[in-house]
């Protein structure tokens, strides 16, 4: 299957993601008018983190992709006083992709609920005409036998 091309969209905390889009990147901001270069950010992934990362200068976070579920992406941001800003919370559900949804799991289950039963019809089928063949043989050997 070739791969998605990225799509850059902003997305409000709560939405929910196609399996197919379950890489995210989040950028942040900390508006600070003073010495920006000296701004540290730290992140949380719930619950694939259980942890925050370390502060560092990198404004950017790259996550994915992510198995289906609900998550909490954080951020903390730190001036270069020291002063925290956060965490700011950015919730969102990665959908399981259609074939791991419920209803496809009930679909298969009943498609192999038949085979089964198809399986099982065709061999008690098979079993009652060799029984038959057996029979007219066993009648027809002792028609044999008393006409001896």
């Amino acid at each position: 299957m070739p791969s998605q091309p990225p799509v850059n969209t902003t997305l409000a905390s709560g939405d929910q993601l196609s399996w197919r889009r379950a890489q995210l990147v989040f950028d942040s901001t900390l508006l600070s008018h003073f010495r920006e270069a000296d701004i540290r950010y730290r992140t949380q992934l719930h619950p694939v983190e259980k942890a925050p990362t370390e502060w560092s200068a990198n404004f950017r976070r790259e996550v994915g992709p992510l198995s289906p579920g609900k998550y909490l992406f954080r951020v903390w941001g730190q001036d270069y006083v020291g002063n925290v800003t956060g965490p700011q919370e950015f919730s969102f559900t990665v959908l399981a992709p259609p074939w791991r949804r419920w209803w496809a799991l009930l679909l298969f289950g009943v498609l192999a609920a038949g085979a089964v039963a198809g399986v099982v019809a065709a061999r008690t089928r098979a079993h009652r005409r060799r029984e038959q063949a057996l029979s007219a043989l066993v009648a027809a050997r002792t028609r044999e036998l008393q006409d001896a």
